[in-house]
């Protein structure tokens, strides 16, 4: 019997409507779950079926009041008048737990509606939208798609996963003298390309150290990019060569930094990845 449903709105504990759901809560956690967040016109949001992160609350049901919890959300969410639907979900809690639990989701069908007419929120949290902060999405195709080496600058992230810019390819146009010894990596300009890397969100107050890493203003400029994430284009952060040259040869460290942060990406990607490198030997 699944006694927990997830919530990221007004059923969140602190929200207007949580004392729908109140006199049946026995327990509140902090969860994500996968999928894709959107703020209606109306003062609440919506989520359909996606891999990106929805931030919100697991709550968990008294047994033996269960019918009469999703009865009152059932109503609350319009289920009957076809507005959200409910579904089973997995839910992910901040000790590491994979919990199975209901959620309201709006109807694929009406995903075209939200695209006209609602805000999509890519940081996947409501509430932290709502006061105009959240976390920001950040596309990295180089050295900052190695988790292990990326952490050592930015200590938070989540990581949404593999994301496709098109019109661009991978070079290695500038010269790392002091940290790399080679080559190190861009994204240019290459209508029909595609660079394949891994989609990040990070706070924004750890902003600063992502541009101290990339050396934003000197050796890169931070720039806004329109990638695809499953079927959903998110507009991320990224950073471009200032003063391109023509395409150096990676070092062997930076390379296999590099490789070792493309579990994510497509075979054929890596594939083709490889091979571009080993011709700039």
């Amino acid at each position: 019997m699944l006694c927990h449903v997830f919530v990221y709105g007004t059923l969140c504990r602190g929200e207007c409507n949580h004392t729908v759901v109140e006199p049946f809560v026995t327990n509140v956690r902090e969860a994500t779950v996968r999928g894709w967040l959107y703020d209606l016109p109306y003062g609440y949001p919506a989520v359909i079926r996606g891999q990106g992160i929805v931030n919100g609350q697991l709550l968990e049901l008294d047994s033996g009041r269960l019918e009469e919890a999703l009865q009152a959300m059932d109503k609350l969410e319009g289920c009957e008048e076809g507005e959200y639907e409910r579904i089973v979900i997995r839910a992910n809690t901040r000790t590491g737990e994979a919990i199975s639990c209901y959620i309201y989701v709006y109807p694929k069908e009406r995903q075209t509606w939200l695209d006209d007419k609602a805000e999509f929120v890519p940081s996947g949290d409501w509430r932290m939208h709502r006061k105009g902060r959240g976390w920001l999405p950040y596309f990295a195709y180089g050295s900052c798609m190695n988790r292990n080496s990326f952490m050592i600058d930015v200590p938070q992230f989540c990581v949404i996963g593999r994301a496709v810019l098109p019109d661009y390819r991978v070079g290695f146009t500038r010269y790392s003298h002091q940290k790399w010894g080679g080559g190190v990596a861009d994204i240019v300009p290459s209508p029909g390309s595609e660079t394949e890397g891994v989609l990040y969100l990070i706070p924004p107050e750890l902003l600063p150290n992502l541009d101290a890493r990339e050396g934003e203003g000197i050796s890169y400029s931070r720039e806004i990019v329109k990638v695809k994430a499953g079927d959903q284009f998110i507009e991320a952060i990224t950073y471009m060569v200032i003063d391109r040259k023509p395409d150096q040869a990676p070092s062997q460290a930076y390379r296999q930094t590099i490789l070792d942060g493309c579990d994510l990406l497509s075979k054929a990607y890596v594939q083709k990845l490889k091979a571009f490198m080993d011709q700039l030997n």
